[in-house]
């Protein structure tokens, strides 16, 4: 049995509150029998690009660097 379960936000930073400049947290659960995961970090986005920082939270084994842009509700990324 797979299960995984996905939460974020968007905390807009600018002024007119359009989201082109924002924090964006998110936390990411995914379990496969004996397995399970949970990636916990933050976004931070300046439209069109994005930088951000994860941290694997079960296991204590990795930090998660990210890099992208984000345009047009397309988002594409580089970790």
């Amino acid at each position: 049995m797979m299960m995984s379960g996905f939460i974020g936000g968007n905390i807009p930073l600018d002024r007119d509150l359009e989201g082109n400049i924002a924090l964006i947290p998110t936390v990411l659960y995914r379990m496969q029998g004996p397995f399970n995961q949970v990636d916990a970090g933050m976004y931070f986005k300046y439209s069109p690009l994005i930088f951000g920082v994860y941290y694997r939270a079960l296991g204590n084994d990795a930090l998660i660097a990210i890099i992208g842009i984000d345009y047009n509700h397309l988002r594409i990324g580089y970790s």
